[in-house]
C-alpha cells in the first residue's frame, strides 16, 4: 500500500489508493485526501516518525494545507514547508488561452480555467484559484502549492486537466 506503483502526470507518486512521498526531510509521507460538495478532508502519515494527521476542512486553508503543517511541526521544520518547490516556468500570457475552458469527468468533479489580467486561474467548488506556471502544460495552484497539469491528446491538442489524482476532460 505504501510502496510507489504509478507516477502520476504531475511527478507525484501513487500507492494503492495513497499518494507515496520518499525522502520528505528523512521520512516517507503518505497520504490521501477526498472531496465532495461542501466537505473536504486529508490524512497524512510520516512513517518513519510515527506522527499522523488529519484534517477536516477549514475556512483558511485545505486540509492537505493543515496536516502537511501539523506534520512539519511534529518534524521540527516550519509550518509552510512545501512537499515540493517548483521554479517559475515563462509562459507568454498570450498562450493562457489555450488552457481556458470547462474541465469535467464523470464523477461530477469540475473545475473552470479562465485567464484573468495574464494570470490563469482555476475555478473549482466556487472558488477562484490562482495558479503560476512551472513547466510545459504545468501550473502550481498558488495557494496550497499542489501541482495541475493539462493533458494533450492525438495531435498535441488540449484534452484533459490533472487535478489531484483525476483526469477531468475539456469540454
Amino acid at each position: 500500500v505504501t510502496t510507489p506503483h504509478a507516477t502520476l502526470p504531475t511527478g507525484r507518486q501513487y500507492g494503492y489508493g495513497l499518494d507515496v512521498q520518499r525522502d520528505y526531510h528523512g521520512v516517507t509521507l503518505v497520504g490521501h485526501g477526498g472531496a465532495i460538495k461542501g466537505v473536504s478532508a486529508h490524512m497524512l502519515v510520516a512513517l518513519e516518525a510515527g506522527i499522523s494527521a488529519v484534517a477536516l476542512r477549514l475556512q483558511s486553508a485545505t486540509p492537505e494545507q493543515v496536516t502537511l503543517g501539523a506534520v512539519n511541526t511534529a518534524l521540527g521544520l516550519e509550518w509552510e514547508e512545501r512537499r515540493q518547490e517548483y521554479p517559475t516556468w515563462p509562459v507568454a500570457p498570450a498562450a493562457l488561452e489555450e488552457y481556458v475552458g470547462t474541465y469535467r469527468n464523470n464523477e461530477g468533479t469540475s473545475a473552470t480555467v479562465q485567464v484573468v489580467e495574464d494570470t490563469l486561474f482555476l475555478v473549482s467548488g466556487g472558488l477562484p484559484l490562482r495558479t503560476r506556471p512551472v513547466g510545459p502544460d504545468l501550473f502550481v495552484l498558488e495557494a496550497t502549492g499542489s501541482p495541475v497539469r493539462f493533458l494533450r491528446g492525438a495531435g498535441g491538442a488540449l484534452s484533459a486537466l490533472f487535478m489531484g489524482v483525476r483526469v477531468l476532460n475539456k469540454r
